[in-house]
């Protein structure tokens, strides 16, 4: 139990009760030194309080490159369901580039804020006179401590050490103990190493955005895989057609398979027939193609942006785009053929409608490919990048008239008689002759001319050489004089042209001419659709005459001796069997082995989730200790008892930094 002492001061006032008249023996004006330890505690809580905000702010950066994270995640889960993978990597481009966009931003901000936060820091720990020596030594290892969570650092943890009796094992004594802890910048919450951020809530964006991209691809490897095994499944269907041709034959019987070699050769002449009619057919048809491609290049938008200097600075690569180019989305045509195997018409856009013929070593035409150009890629405006730019454009010519205005003005009143030399913009003493002997700082435009005017009369009066030189001097001047007031339209002829143009490029971009352009371009898509049809048959009397050629080939090989059916449906259950272990192992390059599957992709996201979770309760820990570690030391600057420390697996909870 504590004892209880009563001070001298005290019983006086105590016995003053006994009176008639209370009075008080507290003077109320206060000292200088409780005033000074008042005012020291105050810019104290004060410093503390720029202190914690310095970190909020830092907080609030890392919150935001977080928010615009989740609004990529959000937009990636948006387009999971498209169609197209070229779909999806303009748009994974696009996000990517946000989402870097975003770290970078978040990157510059937090360095700028690192050092608000150090000079916070340096104004707390400056306050010296609010609390006692070792209350002040406590104070600054705590904000060390929380220092060290938040950027890395040194801080030593105090606690107390039992000596034990080595034969009796009971406690003998205690004594203090200290360990200095360091903790890593990239240990710590927002720690930087030189120019880069390595905090754990900056592994934390990143692994994040890590996640969000390879959502991404996850979704893209699967678009892939889908469009390779359907090529494949092509094949596969084409063999098993054959399969069971071949397997209507036998090689028992030579006489057979000489009649069956021959009445599938017979059937060849027609699917022929049947083939180059669909091929004459397509190419009339092409004509379409290629007046649409050419009517494309003809429209007065497209000639705009052939030219190579429009389209530097007005096109979707230019230094100021107002536009984009959008690729033609082509729905995806599966033809089923006669023997129930499919194929693919789907329309091709870079089709350009042109032939090129094909001949064999002998010189004889054996068919024709299709000639592919860039296909034609629709032009979509940007109106805000455009708006933008006819805003500026109108505004710079604003300001360009203005400034031409203002130089009109300075010249009127710089030639009129009263004004004075002197005040001329560039006005320079030296750059006058003044034979006459003006005094410049108050002679006037009028004094110039009067100058000149007085060796005119001289020189009429006696043409001499000297006369004659003082007159060019005092015209010099004069002309010396006017040139300062020059006005140079350069400027604005260049922004009234620089207007011109873009009122020109938004006429183009929002009138007739752009109404036109779409028309002919839907007509160019139409063209090509509508070409399905043909393409279609084509494709058919292809597959047919192809399917047909093989099998005459290989009964006639057979017929001939050089090889036996049994061969032949070996050749393609191996076939059948290779394209079946294809599709079920097919990763996103088209190949079994050198590219992502599914499972991968998978694997990589699940591991990007292990890691974010391990960085999310690292952070909590340490976020709590840090707060923990600041909430003393205001308890400690007010007077109060100082809190607990979260106890973490690394301390186990039997030191603080301020015991």
């Amino acid at each position: 139990m504590k004892k209880k002492f009563i001070a001298v001061s005290v019983l006086i006032c105590a016995l003053a009760l006994g009176s008639t008249t209370l009075t008080s023996c507290v003077d109320d004006n206060e000292s200088a030194s409780v005033t000074a330890i008042r005012d020291a505690k105050a810019q104290q809580l004060t410093s503390l309080a720029n202190y914690q905000q310095a970190q909020a702010d830092a907080e609030k950066i890392i919150a935001e490159a977080e928010a615009a994270i989740r609004n990529a995640e959000a937009q990636a889960k948006q387009i999971e369901n498209e169609s197209a993978s070229v779909d999806l990597e303009i748009k994974k481009a696009t996000l990517a580039t946000d989402i870097e966009a975003a770290k970078a931003k978040a990157e510059a901000n937090l360095m700028i804020q690192q050092a608000a936060l150090a000079q916070a820091k340096a104004e707390l720990l400056k306050v010296e006179d609010a609390v006692d020596l070792a209350t002040k030594a406590k104070i600054n290892n705590l904000i060390a401590a929380a220092d060290a969570i938040m950027n890395g650092g040194t801080y030593t943890l105090y606690g107390t050490g039992i000596n034990y009796d080595p034969n009796t094992g009971d406690p003998t004594w205690a004594y203090a103990t200290e360990k200095t802890v360091n903790i890593n910048p990239d240990e710590s919450l927002i720690g930087t190493s030189g120019s880069q951020q390595v905090g754990l809530k900056y592994q934390l964006i990143n692994k994040k955005a890590d996640k969000v991209n390879a959502e991404y691809d996850l979704t893209d490897t699967k678009l892939k895989i889908a469009e390779f095994v359907r090529k494949e499944k092509i094949k596969l269907a084409v063999d098993q057609a054959l399969l069971a041709e071949y397997q209507k034959y036998s090689n028992t019987d030579k006489e057979t398979a000489e009649k069956a070699a021959n009445e599938a050769k017979a059937q060849l002449n027609g699917l022929q027939e049947t083939l180059d009619q669909a091929i004459a057919t397509e190419k009339a048809e092409a004509t379409k193609i290629a007046n649409a491609h050419t009517a494309i290049s003809a429209t007065e938008v497209e000639k705009f942006f052939e030219n190579t200097d429009n389209n530097n600075k007005y096109g979707e690569n230019g230094s100021t785009p107002v536009i984009a180019r959008e690729y033609p989305k082509a729905e995806t045509v599966t033809v089923t053929f006669d023997d129930g195997t499919i194929g693919d018409a789907t329309p091709d856009y870079t089709w350009d409608g042109t032939y090129t013929p094909i001949y064999n070593g002998s010189g004889d035409l054996i068919g024709y490919n299709k000639n592919t150009n860039r296909a034609k890629e629709q032009i979509i405006v940007d109106e805000e990048a455009l708006a933008a730019e006819v805003t500026k454009a109108a505004r710079d010519l604003d300001v360009a008239q203005t400034n031409y205005d203002a130089a009109v003005k300075v010249q009127t009143e710089g030639l009129k008689d009263a004004a004075l030399v002197k005040d001329a913009p560039g006005y320079q003493a030296w750059d006058f002759n003044n034979d006459s002997g003006l005094d410049l700082t108050t002679a006037t435009y009028k004094d110039l001319k009067d100058a000149t005017a007085a060796a005119q009369k001289a020189y009429d009066k006696e043409a001499t050489q000297a006369n004659r030189n003082a007159l060019d001097r005092a015209e010099e001047d004069e002309a010396t004089y006017v040139a300062y007031f020059d006005v140079d339209d350069t400027a604005l002829e260049a922004a009234k042209e620089a207007k011109a143009t873009v009122d020109a490029l938004n006429t183009l971009l929002t009138g007739d001419a752009f109404k036109a352009y779409t028309t002919v371009y839907e007509a160019y898509i139409a063209t090509h659709d509508a070409n399905v049809a043909s393409a279609t048959a084509t494709l058919k009397a292809q597959h047919n005459y192809d399917v047909q050629d093989d099998l005459a080939t290989t009964l006639a090989n057979v017929a001939a001796g050089y090889t036996d059916w049994a061969e032949e449906i070996n050749t393609k259950e191996k076939a059948i069997n290779n394209a079946e272990k294809n599709i079920a192992n097919m990763t996103d390059n088209g190949t079994t082995t050198g590219g992502y599957t599914e499972a991968s992709r998978q694997a990589y996201i699940d591991a990007l989730d292990v890691e974010i979770a391990r960085l999310e309760k690292e952070i909590s820990i340490k976020q709590a200790q840090y707060d923990s570690y600041m909430s003393q030391v205001e308890a400690l600057i007010n007077g109060e008892e100082t809190p607990e420390v979260p106890e973490t697996p690394e301390e186990g909870g039997e030191e603080t930094p301020a015991e």
